[in-house]
């Protein structure tokens, strides 16, 4: 049985922010989403 896998896009969330440009801006910037919680 043939089986099909479709990846319709790629994301994140974490501290830095919640789309892709935003994360890369942050992390070039050298800014660090570790904290306390």
């Amino acid at each position: 049985m043939d089986r099909r896998v479709v990846i319709t896009g790629v994301g994140g969330l974490c501290g830095l922010g919640t789309d892709a440009a935003s994360m890369w801006k942050e992390m070039r910037e050298g800014r660090s989403a570790i904290g306390p919680l």
